[in-house]
């Protein structure tokens, strides 16, 4: 999905349960989530197993700042059953979080990836006691998902199609009762070339708060910021 830099981005981490959980005395689940330097881990909103809502001493959370800007979030249930009365009929765990779009999103089509990979129990035989790790799990091929933000460069141009300086600009977006808001302004001085990073998709109106001197102010452009994923 995309958004603008600044936003709250929602996350659900999800897992589906064996058919067989009942041979498992106890059974472990690990989320380990690995958030881009574009994403602001932000706080829990919800851990479920099945139709249980946990608590939060019923889950272990922990967070990493890693050496290249990336943070690794892990959720640890060390035993899904002693906490929900878990049986072969329930189907999934269920992780949701908060993180924010921040300044050091990237822009454009390389987008802003999460990354999350799954440790669980595998051998019914060896589920150890039910408070950490058992010797015996499995885990799953890292599941990646994109976060995308764009921007725009206005650059402002005599009639020669030379670059004038002393104009200043507005950008704003339309919200979804069709009203504009201010996205940021820009003032007027010696820049000739604007830009407007981390925009979501949707409607713009560009217009020219200050106009330079012997010049007549334009018009207000309204465009679209639109994206077609692949």
């Amino acid at each position: 999905a995309d958004y603008d830099m600044g936003d709250t981005v929602p996350f659900q981490l999800k897992a589906t349960l064996p058919i067989h959980i009942d041979d498992y005395e106890h059974y472990y689940v690990e989320f380990t989530d690995t958030l881009s330097a574009g994403l602001t881990f932000d706080k829990i909103t919800l851990v479920k197993a099945d139709n249980t809502i946990l608590k939060e001493d019923q889950y272990q959370v922990s967070k990493t700042e890693n050496q290249d800007g990336t943070t690794t979030l892990s959720v640890i249930i060390t035993d899904v059953k002693a906490v929900s009365g878990i049986s072969k009929d329930d189907k999934e765990v269920t992780v949701e979080y908060n993180a924010t779009l921040n300044d050091k999103a990237v822009l454009g089509s390389a987008g802003n990836p999460n990354s999350v990979e799954l440790t669980y129990s595998n051998n019914p035989n060896a589920t150890g006691d039910g408070t950490s790790k058992p010797a015996d799990t499995g885990k799953t091929p890292k599941d990646t998902v994109k976060v995308f933000t764009y921007q725009t460069i206005i650059n402002k141009l005599n009639e020669n199609k030379e670059a004038l300086a002393g104009a200043g600009f507005t950008l704003s977006k339309k919200d979804k009762d069709g009203n504009w808001n201010t996205v940021k302004a820009i003032a007027a001085g010696e820049a000739t070339r604007f830009e407007f990073k981390g925009l979501d998709a949707g409607d713009y109106k560009l217009e020219e708060t200050t106009t330079p001197d012997g010049y007549n102010t334009i018009k207000p452009i309204e465009f679209t910021i639109d994206a077609d994923y692949d």
